[in-house]
């Protein structure tokens, strides 16, 4: 913040601090300024200070706010009242008071779940390009990563997991392996409840053009 004081600072999962952390959260946020171990002042008064709490989320896996099928099939006025009077018997008056706003995000639902398993193929679909690899993956695959996956307790991070596990360390392990060549073309697809991969080779598209010609 020293160096760069227009900053976003992020802090993740904020109820599980040590109380200490609350401590300085207090004196930052009172005075816009916190003291580092040399001494010096640290100006936040040009930064953003966000945090992000799971509380609620047990609640949430146990289905005690009931449905609402307006909202995605979740009563989302008994979640925000929920996951406010939790957040009260969790954090002091004084740590709440000091906070601008309190914003309390809906669960993430399946249709959700599929662009987000979209924004994390744009890298792996592009680091394949870059070195001359065509990519292309069913919906009925992502289908199956969204099932494997999906999980409202824990959000996105099991479905990161999820597109790791089936899909960029087998990739990484063709290209170590030679499998997968520059200018081959890999398909993504699903059978059963498993991701399936088909690599049509280079030299198979090259003959198959060859032929086409004569």
């Amino acid at each position: 913040i020293r160096r760069n004081p227009f900053s976003v600072v992020l802090f993740d999962e904020i109820e599980k601090a040590h109380p200490d952390i609350f401590n300085l959260l207090l004196q930052l946020f009172d005075e816009g300024v916190l003291t580092d171990g040399l001494g010096r002042k640290i100006d936040f008064k040009n930064s953003i200070i966000i945090m992000t709490s799971n509380l609620g989320t047990k609640d949430l896996k146990s289905n005690a706010f009931g449905f609402d099928n307006k909202q995605n099939g979740f009563n989302s006025t008994k979640i925000k009242e929920s996951v406010l009077e939790k957040t009260k018997e969790t954090f002091n008056p004084e740590f709440i008071n000091r906070v601008d706003e309190t914003i309390v995000f809906n669960p993430l639902m399946k249709k959700d779940a599929l662009k987000i398993i979209d924004i994390f193929l744009k890298d792996l679909i592009k680091n394949l390009n870059d070195i001359g690899i065509e990519f292309s993956i069913t919906k009925k695959a992502k289908v199956t990563m969204v099932d494997h996956g999906f999980s409202q307790e824990y959000g996105a991070r099991n479905l990161y997991r999820e597109v790791q596990s089936s899909l960029e360390d087998p990739v990484s392990e063709m290209l170590l392996d030679n499998e997968l060549l520059l200018g081959d073309i890999i398909k993504v697809d699903a059978q059963k409840g498993k991701i399936k991969f088909t690599i049509i080779q280079k030299k198979t598209l090259q003959k198959d053009s060859n032929k086409s010609l004569s």
